[in-house]
């Protein structure tokens, strides 16, 4: 058993460790994405610089992501003139995102503060914020906007402020001008405003995102390619994808005895039906799976399985075990249904890749709603640093990665 000191002082050294990890990161051009996050940081640079001279019709000759990143990214650039000055002042605004996660952790459980920064700061370690901070990326900064937006939301059901509602999602709608994908969340806002406001005050709201949507609806109007966002045609590709990966994060959680526990003793009252259900869909999907990788993406155990063994047996094995997790834990708080379909409607791409993922779906587990294995791994000091140490090892898995060229096809043991 891990042993820990009364004070605090080595769990702050953790923080500040992890701060110091993302410097260095940053000195020595770390991209553990693979090189995608530089590459699309290269490719978007002179969109940057155009909004920089006030040219604002050549955007999508770069990216087909809506532009407040961009514009955010031009303004820092016309205070300093220098890219890598940029990249140094967004990484350090990167940090906002596990201080917002904390303040959301705060509004909604009650345990020491140590606790929640040290699962909050934890996120440094995610292979795909650390690329998106050290290369400035949309995805990233939509996530930040998503947490001041949740941030708010909390405010107004805790502080019952109408006035909240409104900041709650118009930071929404800075982080969808960010990321259009991120348009989905106002499905989960406003369904919960529904149910919870004077029908009065919920039109009131609806109206003022109808308004907010309009500099939206004026993109997809004057912007092919804004518009024509990729959606997978593929729905067994999409189904056994985004499944695998959600069993891969949930694992994530299972880490401690607690949850543990919880989940072998809920595993037992999965009935004969719900399993015969779940098998009829693992079966249906797998049989009718085609994809044969060309366009890359599909997640950890993908790759492993084409790698070792050249075929699916253990990606289609991770796809049951996500099916399986998920029913385990709908059935222990129904709120992940809610979850599980807001991360996969963020997901239907032609290609999916594990770092979309991350670290979207564990913010999402930890602050749209209270849930036992968050509230378990925050209780003790123990199960914080459990959860900390897979992410040191995910974190070494993803440097290995990219030292090998696992993704790229590497594969040493070949």
């Amino acid at each position: 058993m891990l042993k820990l000191k009364n004070n605090n002082l080595d769990l702050n050294l953790i923080i500040i460790i992890y701060i110091l990890s993302l410097s260095i990161g940053l000195l020595v051009n770390e991209d553990l994405s693979t090189g995608g996050s530089s590459w699309d940081f290269q490719e978007t640079w002179p969109a940057i610089l155009d909004f920089s001279n006030n040219k604002f019709n050549t955007i999508t000759e770069y990216t087909r992501h809506v532009p407040l990143h961009y514009f955010l990214m031009s303004i820092i650039y016309k205070f300093i003139d220098n890219q890598y000055f940029v990249r140094i002042v967004y990484t350090t605004l990167s940090l906002s995102l596990p201080f917002f996660l904390y303040l959301n952790l705060k509004k909604i459980y009650n345990y020491p503060n140590i606790n929640l920064l040290l699962i909050s700061f934890s996120l440094i370690l995610f292979p795909y914020f650390r690329s998106s901070a050290i290369w400035p990326n949309s995805h990233l900064t939509a996530l930040i906007f998503l947490t001041i937006s949740n941030l708010f939301y909390l405010k107004s059901i805790i502080e019952k402020k109408f006035f909240y509602c409104f900041l709650n999602l118009l930071f929404l709608a800075f982080s969808t001008y960010s990321l259009q994908t991120y348009v989905i969340f106002y499905l989960f806002y406003l369904y919960s405003y529904f149910i919870k406001l004077p029908k009065k005050d919920f039109f009131i709201i609806f109206i003022f995102c109808i308004i907010l949507s309009l500099p939206g609806i004026f993109l997809l109007l004057n912007n092919e390619r804004v518009a024509n966002i990729t959606i997978s045609k593929d729905f067994f590709y999409s189904f056994t994808t985004n499944f695998s990966l959600i069993g891969f994060f949930l694992l994530m959680l299972l880490f401690n005895k607690e949850n543990f526990l919880e989940i072998k003793k809920k595993l037992f009252e999965v009935n004969k039906f719900e399993y015969l259900f779940i098998f009829i869909v693992f079966f249906f999907v797998i049989f009718n799976f085609t994809y044969d990788g060309v366009y890359g993406g599909g997640g950890f155990y993908y790759k492993i399985s084409k790698y070792l063994l050249d075929n699916n047996i253990i990606f289609f094995i991770s796809f049951l075990i996500g099916l399986i997790l998920s029913v385990v834990f709908i059935k222990i708080d129904k709120n992940f249904l809610i979850l599980f379909f807001l991360i996969i409607g963020l997901n239907l791409n032609y290609v999916i890749y594990q770092k979309y993922f991350e670290p979207v779906f564990l913010v999402m587990i930890l602050i749209f709603y209270k849930n036992l294995f968050i509230s378990n791994i925050l209780k003790d000091k123990r199960n914080i640093l459990y959860f900390n140490i897979i992410l040191i090892l995910y974190f070494i898995a993803a440097q290995i990665n990219v030292y090998f060229g696992l993704s790229r096809g590497s594969w040493p043991f070949s």
